[in-house]
C-alpha cells in the first residue's frame, strides 16, 4: 500500500512497567537493578526517564537503554585504567565531605571536661566494683 505524502509511519513506543523494567536492565544490561531501586531513583533522581499514566510509571525501553549506558564504565584491561571517578572507595565523592579525625582529650567538648574532671560517680563506682571482683578472685586462686 501507498503512503501519502506527509504521512509518517509512526514507531509505537514499547513501555515498560516498573517490574518488568528493572527484570529488563538485569537481562540485556547485566546489571543489577530491583524495581524499588527504580521506585527510590523516580523520587530522588538519576533513574531512567519514565512517563506515568495515572499513577502508574512507565518505562519507554529505549531510555532504560541510556540509563544502563550511563552507569557503565569504559572498557579497561587494569583497575589502573580506571578514571578516579571509577576507582572505589578511596575517591572523594563529590558532595561528601571527608571524615574528621575523633576529638582528643585537649579538643574534647566542655561537658566531657567537666565529667572527667569531678571523676563521674557511675564510671568510678563501675571501676571500684571491676577492680573488687578481680582481687576477690585473684585472692581465691
Amino acid at each position: 500500500m501507498r503512503q501519502t505524502p506527509g504521512a509518517e509511519a509512526k514507531k509505537v513506543e514499547c513501555l515498560r512497567r516498573r517490574s518488568t523494567a528493572a527484570e529488563y536492565i538485569q537481562s540485556e544490561w547485566g546489571i543489577p537493578c530491583a524495581s524499588r531501586t527504580l521506585a527510590k531513583l523516580a523520587v530522588i533522581g538519576g533513574g531512567p526517564v519514565f512517563r506515568k499514566a495515572g499513577r502508574t510509571p512507565l518505562y519507554p525501553e529505549d531510555g532504560l537503554d541510556d540509563w544502563a549506558r550511563s552507569k557503565l564504565g569504559p572498557r579497561v584491561r587494569s583497575t589502573s585504567e580506571l578514571p578516579e571517578a571509577h576507582q572505589g572507595h578511596d575517591a572523594a565523592l563529590p558532595g561528601v565531605a571527608a571524615i574528621q579525625p575523633t576529638a582528643t582529650a585537649a579538643q574534647s567538648s566542655p561537658h566531657q571536661a567537666a565529667t572527667k574532671d569531678r571523676g563521674d560517680a557511675s564510671h568510678s563506682c563501675t571501676r571500684k566494683r571491676g577492680e573488687a571482683r578481680v582481687e576477690a578472685i585473684t585472692k581465691q586462686t
